[in-house]
């Protein structure tokens, strides 16, 4: 079946004491959407870049977003002819502070602290390592300055010691500072996508159960969405018979 795999939602969603129907894919419909691609630089100790891509509608919702410079497992066409209306500057404009605001959300937040924590080891061991040399320099100097009289110079010695602490407070923060994390994210770029939807329908069947469910599937990429539960409403990877009726794993029978 064009657009949708050939067991239709039976390809997201297993079934227990139920069986899949033929599936049934309606008319292609057309969604304006705007992909607006970015570097993302990733500072602390070692910069990395990496090219990013965020997916939006034209109302600014965050559709899906990718660490790649790109979308992927779609394949692009020329041309908007589906969609005859100019996308107008102000939804431009919009989408892409929509875009800036979507790159500061909790997926990019969890990439921060991913980065903190590979940057983080490398840091704690250069810390590490700077504490081992100080520490015995400064061991080194109490040491000395136990077996020196007054007249040797004890107090000079002891200035020694509170110097190497201070580079050592010194040298410790210079590194903190180093390792500090600090992102950029540039946008440098937008595609304009009429991207392919349509509705697909399916019966599931058990004795004198009939049930048609619909969900929508990405043509592009030939994937239909999770359907959702019958009984409760929320999107269900599984569905079971409960009480001549269907419902999902959660709000069905344990």
């Amino acid at each position: 079946m064009p657009g949708a795999p050939d067991d239709g939602l039976a390809s997201v969603c297993r079934v227990r004491g139920l069986t899949w129907g033929p599936p049934r894919l309606g008319p292609v419909r057309y969604e304006r959407r705007v992909a607006f691609h970015a570097m993302v630089t990733l500072w602390g100790g070692l910069p990395a870049q990496e090219p990013w891509t965020i997916l939006l509608d034209t109302n600014g919702n965050l559709i899906e977003w990718h660490r790649v410079a790109g979308v992927p497992e779609v394949r692009s066409r020329d041309g908007l002819y589906q969609i005859a209306e100019d996308l107008e500057p102000r939804s431009v404009r919009a989408s892409g502070a929509a875009a800036r605001a979507s790159a500061w959300s909790d997926w990019w937040r969890a990439r921060e602290r991913e980065w903190e924590r590979a940057v983080g080891r490398l840091r704690d061991d250069e810390l590490g390592r700077l504490s081992s040399f100080f520490a015995a320099r400064v061991e080194e100097e109490e040491e000395r300055s136990r077996h020196r009289t007054p007249s040797e110079g004890a107090d000079i010695q002891e200035g020694d010691v509170t110097s190497l602490k201070l580079e050592w407070e010194r040298r410790a923060q210079e590194v903190r500072q180093r390792w500090a994390l600090r992102t950029e994210v540039r946008l440098w770029g937008l595609e304009e996508w009429a991207w392919p939807l349509a509705d697909l329908e399916q019966e599931l069947r058990a004795g004198a159960v009939h049930l048609r469910l619909t969900s929508a599937v990405d043509v592009a990429r030939g994937r239909p969405a999770v359907p959702l539960c019958p009984t409760c409403g929320t999107p269900a990877d599984m569905l079971v018979r409960a009480r001549g009726s269907v419902a999902c794993v959660n709000c069905g029978p344990q």
